[in-house]
């Protein structure tokens, strides 16, 4: 995937409830009133569900996944809510689960294979976005922010609590989240996330027209021959 990120820079952990912007791009907060305030509207809060659904074999999920899983209930369309894709390298056993307990209300999402990284994308561009973690995955975590254009915003933060982060623009289209010294790869709750702006994925032809175009297009170079 061709993506590029703005402003690698170096984020400060800081008490406050936010930190201020850098390299002109990214804001941070540890706070989730504070954050909410900063990206205004009405953002979406992914909360996984209710209850433990797991393990999803495919190493990906979003508001399209329709998948009967081993424990809890199917993962039907709908469940997550649109606007982002969540996914990690396929692994082995309960490496991408939507779990229960571990000290979240409800379901939470996570990897249990140390050292996975969870990558979410959204279907359009976003100005913000954030989560709240505790220690399962360990005591810090790498975060990698990607956006429409330049240079990636990296940086290495400490769980637990709640994290997000706005650029200045609307321009962030990706993250990556992966802990560190823990037994779990990652563990999430309550994704939020701003307005989703136009995508820019080019969507393929469905096979049929995919079949008409090449056909049309085989005519014309057959009548451009014959009248050579």
């Amino acid at each position: 995937m061709n993506v590029r990120v703005a402003a690698t820079a170096s984020l400060l952990l800081a008490a406050a409830s936010s930190s201020p912007a850098f390299a002109g791009s990214i804001t941070a907060y540890s706070d989730r009133p504070t954050f909410t305030a900063a990206v205004g509207g009405s953002p979406t809060v992914e909360t996984f569900g209710d209850v433990p659904r797991f393990p999803i074999p495919t190493g990906v999920l979003n508001s399209s996944t329709n998948l009967a899983v081993d424990f809890g209930p199917p993962i039907t369309p709908g469940l997550i809510q649109p606007g982002v894709t969540y996914s990690t390298p396929i692994g082995t056993g309960l490496f991408f689960n939507i779990d229960g307990g571990g000290g979240y209300t409800g379901g939470f999402l996570d990897s249990l294979s140390s050292g996975l990284p969870l990558t979410v994308i959204f279907d359009g561009p976003v100005s913000g976005f954030g989560f709240d973690t505790n220690g399962l995955m360990g005591s810090t975590f790498d975060l990698t922010i990607n956006f429409l254009s330049g240079s990636p915003y990296f940086d290495l933060w400490q769980t637990p609590g709640f994290f997000g982060f706005t650029s200045s623009s609307q321009d962030i289209v990706s993250a990556v989240i992966v802990g560190r010294g823990g037994n779990f790869g990652f563990d999430l709750d309550n994704f939020t996330y701003s307005d989703v702006g136009p995508g820019t994925t080019v969507v393929p032809l469905p096979a049929p027209l995919l079949l008409l175009a090449t056909g049309l297009f085989t005519l014309g170079m057959f009548g451009r021959r014959k009248a050579a």
